[in-house]
């Protein structure tokens, strides 16, 4: 299991990894809206489709309504710095 520090920027033009930021957090842009829950939604199903991790192995556990996130994988073979290597790849 792992947790990871997360930064959302809704109401973006597209969903895409944007990088690391100096205090460790991978920061994300999303076009979902803040509202509802739907740029938590969309957070884990682009993290889901980029990461090859399924959704219910992924979950938000602090920063349901803030920017700051953090967000829980419970899948063993995930590697945080594989990861970022695929969204270095993609964009």
């Amino acid at each position: 299991m792992q947790r990871i520090s997360i930064t959302v920027a809704p109401r973006s033009s597209t969903n895409t990894f944007v990088g690391l930021l100096p205090d460790g957090s991978v920061k994300i842009k999303l076009r979902a809206v803040p509202a509802d829950g739907e740029a938590n939604k969309a957070l884990v199903s682009f993290l889901s489709k980029t990461w090859h991790v399924r959704k219910t192995d992924m979950r938000i556990i602090s920063g349901f309504s803030s920017r700051k996130k953090i967000l829980e994988i419970q899948d063993d073979t995930f590697s945080l710095d594989a990861a970022l290597k695929l969204f270095q790849n993609k964009h």
